[in-house]
């Protein structure tokens, strides 16, 4: 969804689409196991299907850098290695105690960036780089994607980030934003509210957040918004209502 891949001719919602593709996969066994446990559903493609795919895209890379530590990363110097134009998808694993990366050189046409980590420090200069480096994003997650469940509660860890700058109104292409686990963070900047693709917020966790843009109504297509155990939230701005899609 975040990618636009699904379209329907049928008027059906992109969620009932979605779901139909997915059992087409695992009907064709596509998946090398598919689990259900209550309403989460494990899966895990076929390596031969994710060449097949990758051969069909080759431009449409995926990275993953395992225990980042260092300030700058430089994802040009990956990308001539293997012959591609650019990556478009990055996951960072951010080594515990360690700080977003200050810049990600060759960044400039990432769709998706996920940030697995665990009491990670996110300046808001770093988003700022981020954001006025890659417009193109329509996947943003910094949330706390390892171990996140555990870490909502009155001790548990969670990414310190206290700040989101202003420029984030440059991803005019976000359809997905997570600061799940974001404890510190207090408010958000009435420039979220400029996102006009967004289509999916998630703010569960951030416990001392205070206030929502008083602009949200402008964020008409929104289909999920969550704010599980944002227990400093005491009121919701009035255009909220307007969100039709929710």
């Amino acid at each position: 969804m975040a990618q636009g891949c699904l379209y329907s001719s049928d008027n059906l919602e992109m969620e009932l689409k979605g779901e139909e593709y997915f059992k087409c996969l695992e009907a064709h066994s596509c998946f090398q196991y598919c689990t259900r446990d209550g309403g989460m559903l494990t899966c895990k493609m076929h390596s031969l299907v994710h060449d097949c795919v990758q051969s069909l895209s080759p431009y449409d890379l995926m990275m993953r850098f395992e225990s980042v530590k260092q300030l700058t990363l430089n994802l040009s110097s990956w990308t001539e290695e293997v012959k591609v134009v650019g990556t478009h998808h990055l996951v960072m694993m951010i080594a515990q105690g360690a700080g977003f990366p200050m810049d990600i050189s060759g960044a400039e046409k990432l769709r998706t960036l996920v940030a697995v980590t665990q009491g990670c420090l996110i300046t808001s200069q770093a988003l700022s780089n981020l954001f006025k480096q890659s417009k193109h994003l329509r996947l943003l997650d910094l949330s706390l994607t390892s171990g996140w469940h555990n870490c909502f509660g009155p001790s548990g860890q969670g990414n310190i980030l206290d700040e989101i700058p202003v420029e984030i109104c440059r991803l005019i292409n976000l359809r997905y934003l997570s600061l799940a686990g974001s404890k510190v963070l207090k408010i958000l900047p009435e420039t979220l509210c400029d996102l006009h693709n967004l289509q999916s917020l998630d703010l569960t966790g951030c416990s001392s957040l205070r206030k929502l843009p008083d602009g949200m109504g402008k964020l008409m297509n929104l289909r999920y918004f969550y704010t599980w155990c944002c227990s400093s939230i005491t009121s919701y701005p009035k255009g909220i209502s307007c969100l039709t899609s929710l």
